[in-house]
């Protein structure tokens, strides 16, 4: 059948881009492991394995604190939006005078005039 080897090829070529994106995350805990041991001043080919144990303890750690510090922050995000935007809304109504309250004490304040 014509087309049968490109189609084969293409499927095979998606097989491995997604297998090479599963293994990013690997890459990025690799950067973290060699950040960390930099700033200890540690060679990793060299530190023994409790060295490593510490260093790994340590991002641990780290990463627990910035996702809670994320966590957080979007939980305070997700409280103040709706506060701040009932707070504009009630702001307006009070400076244009659309308020409900403000009408019903307009019209009693009228009554007693008459």
């Amino acid at each position: 059948m014509p087309g049968e080897g490109s189609a084969f090829n293409m499927i095979s070529v998606l097989k491995n881009n997604k297998a090479l994106l599963r293994n990013k995350n690997f890459f990025l805990l690799r950067s973290e492991y060699l950040k960390a041991a930099e700033k200890r001043n540690i060679d990793l080919q060299k530190a023994s394995p409790e060295e490593l144990k510490k260093v790994r303890n340590e991002l641990i750690e780290y990463n627990k604190k910035q996702t809670r510090k994320k966590i957080l922050g979007l939980l305070i995000v997700l409280v103040a939006t709706p506060l701040l935007i009932w707070g504009a809304i009630i702001l307006g109504q009070w400076i244009f005078g659309d308020s409900p309250d403000l009408k019903i004490l307009k019209k009693e304040s009228l009554d007693q005039i008459r």
